[in-house]
């Protein structure tokens, strides 16, 4: 994807051992948490004795290290570039600055008058944003994501905003600052219950039926089921272009246009006519 909101949600879960990351295809561009360039080079099973690989030949330390030998050989043959990213700072600055393409303000905005009497809008920078994180940290000596829906922490952070921004006043910032956090934050605290209740009834009914058919995963027809794509059958290799609407080049014929025949403009400038 080239949404660089995605960026928030690249994460490493210790609990299952899963990676989250974000790949910006069209600039061959791999986003990872902090450490994974190491972790994916460190192999789980190098320091395991020859017993016990014998015994697990088919168990989770020899399929993540399949695994991490596939993602750097695809990041190696297509020259793949790695940035690690703390993508909670990531979110915490990008909640303080706004985001101009989806007309969300910064938390704080001020106006200045300039020589010729016009009116200039200032914003939160980057630079004010990494100062305020660093000194949030050094008051709070941390930050994760969760603090943002704790009253206390955002309290100490509008007042930390006020003292290294200055303008406007704490309520306000507050009420910017709880504001942007829940157009701006990917996080399950952010979506409405009954949202939330609907999307888990909708996995739950899609996977009970995944389970008792587990071969519409890979049935090409169930995907294309009910589109244009799918006539007889379709397959892979030149088979696999079965179905699809392509017109044909006759010798000396102009091609065939696919669709609806467009109208005429005779009868749009009757009407006009008539109207007037």
């Amino acid at each position: 994807s080239g949404d660089r909101d995605l960026i928030q949600l690249v994460n490493y879960s210790k609990t299952n051992d899963a990676h989250t990351l974000w790949y910006y295809n069209t600039k061959k561009s791999l986003y990872a948490h902090e450490g994974f360039t190491e972790h994916m080079n460190s192999s789980v099973a190098s320091n395991m004795s020859t017993d016990d690989l014998l015994f697990n030949m088919g168990g989770e330390h020899m399929t993540r290290d399949t695994y991490q030998n596939n993602i750097l050989a695809w990041v190696k043959d297509l020259k793949i570039e790695i940035t690690e990213v703390d993508c909670d700072r990531f979110i915490f600055n990008k909640i303080l600055t706004g985001d101009k393409s989806d007309n969300i303000p910064s938390v704080v905005t001020w106006q200045k008058e300039m020589k010729g009497g016009k009116l200039r809008t200032y914003s939160i920078t980057d630079k004010m944003a990494d100062s305020i994180y660093d000194q949030f940290v050094k008051e709070l000596d941390n930050f994760t994501i969760e603090y943002l829906f704790n009253n206390e922490h955002r309290t100490a952070l509008t007042d930390i905003i006020y003292r290294v921004v200055g303008h406007t006043n704490q309520a306000l910032i507050k009420a910017s600052l709880s504001n942007n956090i829940g157009l701006m934050l990917l996080h399950i605290k952010t979506i409405p219950d009954s949202i939330q209740e609907a999307i888990y009834s909708a996995i739950d009914k899609d996977w009970e039926g995944a389970l008792e058919n587990t071969d519409q995963f890979m049935d090409m027809e169930k995907i294309l089921e009910g589109t244009n794509w799918l006539k007889d059958k379709v397959g892979f290799g030149v088979d696999a272009f079965a179905g699809m609407d392509i017109p044909k080049e006759v010798k000396n014929k102009p091609m065939k246009l696919v669709g609806t025949k467009t109208k005429t403009a005779e009868p749009i400038k009757e009407a006009t006519k008539k109207l007037f």
